[in-house]
């Protein structure tokens, strides 16, 4: 664990805690080595257009579920209140936070980093995947990157200007 402090406009500084790479590899990821060798054999046997379409299929299911998870949703906010929501449950140690007129979404730790590592088209399709179940009002930005060595994956989401 590692943490840095931040001023706030209003008393002391809080502190705020996030995971180094070491306490990353502490949290579950047993199924990097079969992730990767399915990735590596897809490859082998179907090239890149085998790989592109298994992740496609990924993302149109987990679109699906996210989509029907958020169908009650009126605004910006309870939707990404409910993504974090399901991002955490998924293993991503997800927060939603306000940064000005944008929200942060925030995941602490990546359950497919290992296999993202091997095939960065994962990641592009996370980022794609919420950009289509926000729609078009809106823009997601990723700007923290766990797979580029950062210590966390962040996205600003806010509408579009």
């Amino acid at each position: 664990m590692d943490f840095e402090d931040i001023r706030a406009k209003v008393g002391r500084p809080t502190r705020h805690w996030s995971l180094t790479a070491t306490g990353h590899r502490r949290f579950a990821d047993s199924h990097h080595d079969l992730s990767v060798t399915l990735i590596d054999s897809v490859q082998g046997v179907f090239g890149d257009q085998g790989v592109a379409k298994v992740i496609a299929q990924r993302e149109t299911a987990i679109f699906a579920q996210y989509q029907d998870a958020l169908k009650d949703c009126d605004n910006l906010e309870a939707k990404l209140q409910t993504l974090a929501y399901l991002r955490e449950s998924e293993g991503y140690m997800a927060e939603l936070h306000r940064d000005g007129a944008d929200y942060m979404l925030i995941e602490h730790h990546c359950p497919i980093c290992q296999a993202a590592k091997t095939c960065p088209a994962l990641c592009r399709s996370e980022i794609q995947l919420f950009r289509h179940l926000l729609g078009d009002h809106y823009r997601v930005e990723r700007e923290e990157h766990i797979v580029s060595g950062q210590r966390r994956c962040t996205y600003r989401i806010g509408d579009k200007t």
